[in-house]
């Protein structure tokens, strides 16, 4: 390369890639709609500040603390907004399909034979997801449920019989950890329908007994 060549880019192409960096976190900060949105600082302008805080494994406390200090809509990045409203649930959940889903969704899909199996979770594809969906509606109406609530009664009293077992006893009590025991075994005793899971459920209790 020649030196006159090598010079230039120097002299002017370095000055013009941080203003042109400059200029971009600018734009970020004063995107129409979303610069009235208070937040930190920083994640105005870039998305940075949300990777560190994503990185430091406690960005659920920071969404507290935010909401808290900021109200029910916090700026966490340039074009990410953080919701803590329960009137808007219907709205950004809802099926007019206002708000499309991100890419934090598809990977969240299992991989089979080295392809990605989409799931109704991280289906994007709206009309897809509407077909899927109305596939295993029925098991999930109001009178498919109250059939299965017999066979989940078994751990329903095992897990009030534990809580019982600590408050006897004065004892301090993870919850979430037992809400998470009774979440991940309930299901497992749907689909096996025996009391396999129900049992293993009673030999993890035992085996985590605090």
């Amino acid at each position: 390369m020649p030196v006159a060549l090598a010079s230039s880019i120097y002299n002017y192409g370095v000055p013009l890639a941080i203003a042109l960096l400059i200029l971009s976190y600018l734009l970020n900060k004063n995107k129409p709609g979303l610069c009235s949105i208070p937040g930190p600082r920083l994640a105005a302008y870039t998305k940075l500040w949300r990777l560190h805080d994503v990185y430091k494994g406690s960005s659920h406390l920071t969404a507290i603390s935010l909401h808290a200090k900021h109200g029910k809509l916090v700026r966490i990045a340039p074009n990410v907004i953080s919701v803590a409203d329960s009137k808007e649930i219907s709205k950004i959940y809802g099926i007019k399909g206002e708000f499309t889903k991100t890419a934090f969704y598809p990977i969240q899909e299992i991989s089979w034979l080295k392809k990605p199996q989409p799931n109704l979770f991280s289906l994007c594809d709206e009309t897809r997801h509407r077909e899927d969906k109305r596939k295993v509606a029925g098991a999930y109406g109001l009178e498919a449920l109250l059939k299965m609530e017999p066979a989940i009664d078994g751990c329903g009293q095992l897990l009030l019989a534990k809580m019982g077992g600590f408050a006897d006893r004065g004892e301090l009590v993870d919850l979430g950890r037992w809400v998470q025991f009774y979440g991940t075994f309930n299901p497992l005793r749907l689909v096996r329908t025996t009391p396999r899971s129900f049992c293993r459920m009673k030999a993890t209790c035992i085996a985590t007994d605090m």
